[in-house]
């Protein structure tokens, strides 16, 4: 280059530098790019050039101009690194490691590398990467973030806590920590830890809407009402415009049966919001204008969340007596919601643990382990049925009752399960144990309903009839009532559910699953019937909605209980009860009513694949197939 080209080159780069420091970089950019387009490649204008392209959101062009400068300086670390991030920002993630191989042993360019590796969706080696440059930056809050998205989206759940719960001890003011570890947790099924996770984010940010929202989320789950509602309400005082929290408001009003307040909510919303169109469309369904929400769900747009649009569609047609677009839109709400919820990791389904544990008990030799309740204790009345047979209705009657406390699908005797482990512990436990895990059940009572000391314990757990063997263990002189009713209306009703999904609820969105599984799990029953002492009353769905003095004075008499007409009284107690964890939180809010009584038949050619699964089992129970 001759001295006059090296004066000219060497007076541009003082004139973008005079630009830069004048604070005029779209201007200094325009001169670095047109002098590049000159012919001068120096490497001082191509690193500034670079560098304005960056600051200017432009990492497609920094890339350009960082690919010349480490072709002229190959040993360049900074040009290295800065061109890694460009690369990273365009999604370029398979160029990162062979360009930060020179570099390796440093543990930010191992960072980079790691997180490349993570994107390019190579999981467990970068989950070894991570922990090799958290082995030397131990406190990079970053890194321990990354790890647990590794962790979760590898399933490992305790491992992916751990991260974040480390990552958020390291920058507690980052509530993105809290909101990412909350999902986890909902995921995992832990409400709890949730729960305190968002109110701890909330602590530290509390006008922070999306932290009111995922708050309100978290109470809700744990049925808080009021601590949901007014964490929603705050997100909404702070971001009106939020259309995301007045649905989950707006859902949990509904939820709670309180109509007028959900018509007050969407009133003072701004109106043409699809989300608000989705909650006018239940206040129809509430008011039984079936019509006018079947016309409104269909032209919700599909930026809606699928999940509830095509709930909603599918209730509709359903009350409409459109048997053929409801079953559809059902299918379409069960296809959303697996597509929203994968399974986090391989493993057999709730239906293979069920027959694992019908071969252990077919194997098992019954032997005398009663243990004594202690002194003062009552031993709990349990209601079983599989899903959707009428279990929340027969419950919420119940919870009529005077000195009485219902428990309405609480993992008590689950946790115990999962603690025991493999089903073939349960046939081994010695007294001792049974006695231990009978307190362990009577501490999980008092933490969840400290209320409930000496009142009639009524633990509702539909899918409890698969435990058997563990809950006669424990409690072999308890009273279980059993609800039966017809098996094509149970699988179908689970079909049409919009359950959270955990693993058993995945057996539901798929209508031959379902029937597949009511069949494992009544066999499960049946072979407790036929060979453990269980002291049970079978109260008939159909019988109970039309028919229900008769139907209930029997099941009263054997829970020792006395009949008063009060207790049928299901729409003041759904008043008192509030919200309901089941999906029949509609139904028990009204008058006992007869309507899904046979609804099955509008859906024969629907039920066709699976009635030679379920036929058999309507015949037991003498019903028509």
């Amino acid at each position: 280059m001759t001295s006059q080209h090296t004066a000219r080159n060497d007076a541009t780069l003082r004139a973008i530098s005079d630009l830069m420091r004048g604070g005029r970089l779209a201007e200094a950019r325009v001169a670095s790019e047109a002098a590049l387009a000159e012919g001068d490649r120096s490497e001082a204008l191509l690193g500034l050039a670079a560098m304005l392209a960056a600051q200017g959101n432009d990492p497609a062009a920094a890339a350009g101009h960082l690919e010349q400068l480490v072709a002229l300086r190959p040993d360049d670390r900074a040009a290295r690194i800065n061109l890694a991030q460009a690369l990273l920002a365009l999604g370029r993630f398979e160029r990162i490691e062979p360009l930060c191989a020179p570099l390796a042993g440093d543990p930010g360019v191992d960072r980079l590398v790691a997180f490349a590796v993570h994107q390019l969706g190579d999981l467990v080696r970068a989950s070894t990467l991570y922990r090799q440059v958290l082995a030397r930056l131990a406190d990079d809050a970053d890194s321990w973030a990354n790890l647990g998205n590794v962790h979760d989206a590898l399933g490992e759940s305790d491992a992916a806590i751990a991260a974040f719960e480390r990552a958020i001890t390291l920058r507690p003011a980052d509530v993105r920590f809290h909101l990412t570890l909350a999902g986890i947790l909902e995921r995992a099924d832990r409400g709890a830890a949730r729960r305190k996770v968002m109110r701890d984010a909330a602590a530290a940010r509390p006008e922070d809407p999306d932290v009111q929202l995922a708050l309100g989320l978290a109470e809700a789950a744990m049925e808080d009402t009021a601590a949901a509602e007014a964490a929603l309400r705050r997100s909404l005082a702070v971001a009106p415009e939020r259309s995301d929290a007045r649905l989950e408001l707006g859902l949990l009003l509904e939820n709670n049966n309180r109509i007028d307040d959900l018509e007050a909510l969407i009133a003072t919303g701004p109106q043409g919001l699809p989300e608000l169109a989705l909650l006018d469309a239940w206040v129809a369904f509430r008011r039984h204008r079936f019509d006018e929400a079947r016309a409104i769900a269909a032209s919700l747009p599909e930026t809606l969340n699928p999940i509830r649009r095509f709930h909603l569609q599918g209730e509709a047609a359903d009350r409409c007596g459109d048997a053929a677009a409801a079953f559809d839109a059902f299918a379409r709400m069960n296809a959303a919601s697996l597509a929203a919820a994968p399974v986090p990791r391989p493993g057999p389904s709730y239906r293979a643990k069920v027959v694992e544990a019908i071969d252990v008990q077919r194997a098992a030799t019954p032997a005398d382990r009663a243990v004594a309740m202690p002194d003062g204790v009552p031993t709990p009345v349990f209601i079983v049925g599989f899903p959707r047979s009428g279990t929340t209705l027969l419950d919420t009657i119940l919870g009529r009752l005077p000195n009485t406390h219902v428990l309405e699908e609480q993992p008590l005797i689950p946790n115990i399960e999962q603690r025991i482990g493999a089903p073939e512990r349960i046939a081994a436990l010695d007294p001792k144990a049974i006695a231990a895990y009978r307190q362990d059940y009577l501490a999980g009572l008092r933490a969840i309903a400290p209320d409930a000391a000496g009142k009639r314990i009524i633990d509702k757990h539909p899918l409890h009839m698969a435990r058997m063997p563990l809950l006669n263990a424990l409690f072999p002189q308890a009273r279980i009532l059993f609800v039966e009713r017809h098996p094509y209306d149970v699988v179908l009703s689970c079909f049409f559910s919009n359950f959270r999904l955990n693993q058993a609820m995945r057996s539901f969105t798929d209508i031959e699953e379902a029937a597949r599984t009511y069949d494992a799990v009544l066999t499960a029953w049946s072979l407790a019937r036929e060979t453990l002492d269980l002291h049970v009353h079978a109260v008939r769905y159909e019988r109970l909605v039309v028919s229900s003095e008769e139907e209930m004075r029997p099941a009263l008499s054997f829970i020792g209980a006395d009949y008063d007409p009060a207790i049928l009284d299901t729409a003041a107690a759904a008043k008192m009860r509030g919200h309901v964890r089941t999906a029949s939180y509609a139904q028990v809010a009204q008058p006992i009513y007869q309507r899904s009584v046979a609804r099955w038949e509008r859906y024969r050619d629907q039920l066709a694949p699976v009635r030679d699964i379920l036929a058999p089992w309507a015949t037991r129970f003498g019903y028509p197939c």
